[in-house]
């Protein structure tokens, strides 16, 4: 058995868009003895959580999969007529002057389709979409399954000044939330 002091945790707005909903979820846990599983061994101090999380609001999630789908639609589109330029290029024998038109909208469609894919990786890291990488919580939360674990460290600058890091030690996946049994409102998350 791990021996673990209550901590705290923190939701906080997620940097960069203003209009993203997605929020950074900080929480921390002391360990007074430290602990050790499988190769894995947490010093004996505090240890700072980093993950994120999402409000849930159904018309909002309904609204980003129309997205999403619409956003794979065009990727299939675009990679069709990708191959599509493709093989206009390998096949018959066009003169040099369609192989430089051909290969020129190859790399126009080819641009194209890396914008979309970038656009749907962005969506998807703005949006809880993936069932597999999320968990329902608490007061109506939505929450990345896994995140970082961390530990703060002083570098010295020079004689008199000093600057906080946090280095990461490894991830932590969040399994579940549990009632508390304590009914004081607390989070409880069960993770490993």
């Amino acid at each position: 058995m791990v021996e673990v002091e209550k901590g705290g945790y923190c939701l906080t707005p997620a940097s960069g868009d203003a209009e993203e909903d997605r929020m950074s979820f900080r929480f921390f846990l002391d360990f007074p003895k430290g602990a050790t599983r499988n190769d894995v061994e947490l010093p004996a101090e505090r240890v700072f959580f980093t993950s994120c999380c999402w409000r849930q609001d159904d018309e909002q999630l309904k609204e980003a999969y129309r997205i999403k789908g619409e956003l794979e639609d065009q990727i299939a589109a675009v990679t069709k007529d990708y191959e599509d330029v493709k093989y206009q290029l390998r096949s018959g024998n066009p003169g040099w002057i369609q192989r430089c038109f051909a290969f020129r909208n190859l790399i126009l469609v080819k641009e194209k389709r890396d914008v979309l894919e970038r656009t749907l990786k962005r969506h998807m890291r703005k949006n809880p979409l993936d069932e597999k990488k999320i968990v329902r919580g608490p007061h109506n939360l939505i929450f990345a399954k896994e995140g970082y674990m961390t530990v703060k460290r002083y570098v010295r600058l020079s004689l008199l000044r000093q600057r906080e890091e946090y280095h990461c030690i490894g991830k932590f996946t969040i399994k579940e939330f549990v009632d508390d049994i304590n009914n004081n409102n607390d989070m409880v998350v069960q993770a490993s």
